[in-house]
């Protein structure tokens, strides 16, 4: 015995002979539509990873307390006009300056002081640094401020130490 309901729509679909394949080209349509949209957003190349190198200071240099060096670094792959860098003195040591990661060179005064946690400061010593750089995805804290979602997203060193000095006749031990 057939069932009435399997029956009753086979003679529905075959009532309506070639109506089939308009609706089988229209959806071929939409499949190619959507296969060139997805391929359009996912295919533009391959998305490559932010990072930065720092160029200069990058070890060796000479650099006064109260004077202003040039710190330049280069950025690769996505970087977006909401990104920052950070230059840092030494690993998780003060930050320097904050900027814009679509800059490339920054003048920075070499500080007298430096942040040491929250809001407290102390004298910069005469000494011999790393200089760091990283590149952040927003404004990330520096110092006393309430915590963020700010990720960090590359970061590079000096290869060598700075000397930073209070003067030109300064001499920095083991310099």
């Amino acid at each position: 015995m057939k069932n009435p309901t399997t029956f009753n729509t086979f003679d529905k679909l075959s009532a309506h002979k070639g109506s089939a394949l308009p609706v089988i080209l229209a959806i071929i349509a939409l499949m190619l539509l959507g296969g060139a949209y997805y391929y359009s957003k996912t295919m533009k190349g391959d998305v490559v990873a932010p990072s930065i190198t720092l160029v200069s200071p990058n070890g060796g240099e000479n650099l006064i307390i109260g004077t202003n060096t040039s710190v330049t670094f280069k950025t690769t792959g996505e970087i977006k006009d909401t990104y920052k860098v950070v230059i840092w003195l030494d690993e998780g040591a003060a930050p320097l300056a904050t900027i814009s990661a679509t800059e490339t060179t920054h003048s920075l005064k070499i500080p007298d002081s430096v942040l040491i946690g929250g809001d407290a400061v102390a004298p910069l010593q005469p000494g011999m640094y790393k200089i760091r750089v990283a590149l952040y995805d927003g404004t990330p804290c520096t110092g006393f401020c309430m915590p963020t979602d700010v990720k960090e997203l590359a970061t590079d060193s000096s290869d060598g130490e700075v000397t930073i000095a209070t003067s030109i006749n300064q001499v920095i031990p083991g310099n």
